[in-house]
């Protein structure tokens, strides 16, 4: 623990001295697990858009099993990928900037079977903000604008997709960028099929 702390302390005061402000506290709540915990047990993030250094949403196992199961899922995009995903769509899909641009999943690769989520049929360039925005929502419009109902659902974990046969979901309201979109969260986990 006394390594974690010292090794704490040093990110800390390396941000402190690239000018951003610190703005973490002692516990937070997981935003996956839902447990408070202390804020060692959170990764730092650094945002360079209002120079602040806060605790990242989920604890560091959660993050770790995210991770995870986006490697299975088909990991991320290549370079190559990557290249062609901007190059085809040009600025940002949600606020129409050309800046900064990333390569994103329309369908978030957690919810996905095995190496189908880093197709680029499943990509879509935005902004760094806007994909920092969306994180691993999942918008209706984008989903039925470039992969379509039919492959959206081929693309589901059967979890996922139980889900949403059963109805236990609930649609609210987001803005990204320019864009207001239809999103759907899950009223209950999935249930891992064997």
């Amino acid at each position: 623990m006394k390594k974690k702390l010292e090794k704490r302390r040093q990110q800390l005061e390396k941000a402190k001295a690239e000018g951003f402000v610190i703005a973490i506290k002692d516990k937070k709540i997981c935003s996956d697990c839902k447990e408070e915990k202390d804020s060692i047990e959170f990764t730092l993030s650094k945002s360079k858009r209002d120079m602040k250094v806060r605790l990242n949403a989920k604890c560091k196992p959660c993050d770790s099993k995210r991770s995870l199961e986006r490697y299975h899922n088909g990991g991320r995009f290549s370079d190559e990928q990557k290249l062609e995903i901007i190059e085809r769509d040009k600025c940002c899909q949600y606020c129409g900037t050309t800046e900064n641009l990333v390569a994103d999943h329309i369908v978030a690769q957690h919810i996905c079977i095995k190496d189908v989520a880093s197709k680029v049929s499943n990509g879509q360039a935005l902004c760094v903000p806007c994909n920092t925005a969306k994180r691993d929502r999942i918008l209706i419009e984008s989903i039925r604008d470039s992969v379509g109902a039919k492959e959206f659902k081929r693309m589901l974990k059967p979890e996922y997709l139980m889900l949403l046969v059963e109805g236990k979901y609930k649609r609210r309201t987001a803005t990204i960028g320019k864009r207001t979109f239809n999103e759907i969260v899950f009223t209950e986990k999935p249930v891992e099929q064997p």
